[in-house]
């Protein structure tokens, strides 16, 4: 029997590429492939060509939604996986050959891996090779620190968020970690411990990544998305790993320096017990992180103004207590961060979400509140990355 490989696809106006990632998937040698596209609201003619040229295979599932985002369209095509393995595809994106997804089992079965990673290629808007992008090597423990060491620095995602992973590992870890909550799939949170999953760097790229002007995440509502997401992951990682010595800006400038020779320095010491998210410690390495995070973000006015709230929520001390009595809904979860842009902009974000902001401009506070309301508000606090001290009365 052959491997069964589901491909989630979500898309956005890509109405001139679609046809031919779609081919590239069908065209995949001595594996069974179930693609999953996601229209997420397209305004072009994305949606009259799939109708038109590929709903009578019966290998394809198409979903239509209203423009939530693409974690949002992945959790609406998660529910359709049926694969041994399953992997993300973007509609505007290319495969390198007909055996790409056969490779890629066979080194995941022989190395017992969660996933596979490599090297991307890059193209252009024609289609054309650019160059390419690279990934670090197979996640062993030593390469896990690495990988964290590296994403603390740099502040950014060190694999790409194109993954390839078998079912279980998908189900157990990227659905809630990646599109719930827009962290790194790879990344694997504990109750007192961070883990990398077991992800096999493979030596020859399956993967063309197609870079121009119009990507997404070249828009003001892409970066806010992306950022929103390396903010909640720094503040997660952060309770794990802690400078050395001199605090975050200067075992960063030391790490950067030492690389420049091919010289490994660790500038993070892992800790065995979480850092209590309430000591002038933990808030002072959180800010260090993520002022560099927002000083290399270009962004209007009113997303500075939402970030710099949560900074000032780790750079000040405020005694300030705020009493939150009642809760209402919508509550954004990760893969909303779409959504809150839109509403951040409009200026039309819940009370809720404007109260804890409003306090953050003044500084850390501390919430009292119910017992009832308790996981409603946590979800909240994680959407904005702030821990303050919670009361429940």
């Amino acid at each position: 029997m052959k491997p069964k490989v589901s491909v989630l696809m979500p898309t956005y106006n890509d109405g001139k590429y679609i046809l031919q990632v779609v081919n590239d998937v069908l065209s995949q040698e001595k594996v069974d492939v179930q693609l999953i596209i996601i229209n997420d609201g397209s305004t072009d003619d994305t949606d009259k060509i799939v109708k038109n040229n590929l709903l009578n295979d019966p290998r394809i599932i198409y979903i239509v939604q209203e423009n939530k985002g693409q974690l949002n369209a992945l959790l609406n095509g998660s529910r359709y996986v049926q694969g041994n393995y399953v992997t993300l595809i973007h509609s505007d994106d290319r495969l390198t050959d007909s055996k790409a997804f056969i490779r890629n089992i066979q080194i995941l079965e022989e190395k017992k891996a969660d996933g596979i990673n490599a090297d991307l290629i890059k193209i252009d808007a024609k289609g054309n090779q650019t160059g390419h992008i690279k990934t670090i090597g197979a996640f062993t423990e030593q390469q896990s620190k690495i990988a964290f060491q590296k994403y603390l620095v740099y502040a950014s995602n060190i694999l790409s968020d194109v993954f390839f992973v078998s079912k279980n590992f998908f189900f157990k870890n990227v659905v809630n970690n990646y599109i719930v909550w827009n962290m790194p799939y790879w990344i694997v949170f504990k109750q007192t411990q961070v883990e990398a999953g077991k992800i096999y760097h493979i030596n020859e790229p399956w993967y063309m990544y197609r870079v121009f002007e119009e990507n997404y995440i070249h828009s003001d509502i892409g970066k806010f998305v992306a950022i929103n997401g390396t903010l909640r992951t720094i503040v997660q990682l952060s309770r794990f790993f802690k400078p050395r010595i001199m605090g975050y800006n200067f075992e960063r400038f030391i790490y950067r320096a030492l690389s420049k020779f091919k010289l490994h320095y660790n500038p993070f010491k892992f800790s065995s017990a979480k850092i209590f998210p309430t000591s002038s410690k933990y808030k002072n390495q959180i800010y260090g992180y993520l002022s560099k995070i927002v000083k290399m973000c270009k962004c209007d006015s009113i997303t500075q103004e939402f970030y710099e709230s949560i900074l000032n929520f780790y750079k000040i001390y405020s005694n300030e207590i705020i009493n939150v009595d009642k809760i209402d809904n919508p509550l954004f979860l990760g893969k909303d961060a779409k959504i809150f842009y839109k509403r951040l902009k409009s200026n039309s974000i819940p009370q809720i979400y404007k109260l804890l902001l409003d306090s953050g401009k003044k500084g850390y506070f501390t919430v009292a509140t119910r017992s009832h309301n308790l996981k409603k508000l946590k979800i909240i606090l994680k959407f904005l990355a702030i821990y303050p001290e919670i009361i429940v009365y």
